[in-house]
């Protein structure tokens, strides 16, 4: 019941960005972007990987609070461990 945007626009200085997802505290309603880095055996994905964390962090977003990560892994996606974060962050 959480409302949210798929790649919503999120624009920092000149340049637009587009977070996988982002949803909103449901009782404060600010905004929460989480990020997906699929492709990290990429060197330029990887190099441009760390350029979009700059800019989130940089412009104010702050990890744990209103920004997540999650990274590619042998494992796939755990869609449980996404759940419970975001149970977390919206206590």
């Amino acid at each position: 019941n959480l409302k949210y945007d798929y790649e919503p626009e999120l624009i920092i200085g000149s340049r637009k960005y587009r977070p996988d997802f982002c949803i909103y505290h449901p009782t404060k309603g600010y905004p929460i972007y989480f990020e997906y880095f699929g492709m990290m055996s990429d060197e330029d994905y990887a190099l441009a990987t760390v350029d979009k964390i700059c800019a989130y962090l940089n412009h104010g977003l702050v990890f744990g609070e209103n920004l997540m990560f999650y990274f590619e892994n042998s494992k796939g996606i755990d869609i449980a461990a996404i759940s419970r974060v975001i149970d977390m962050l919206i206590q």
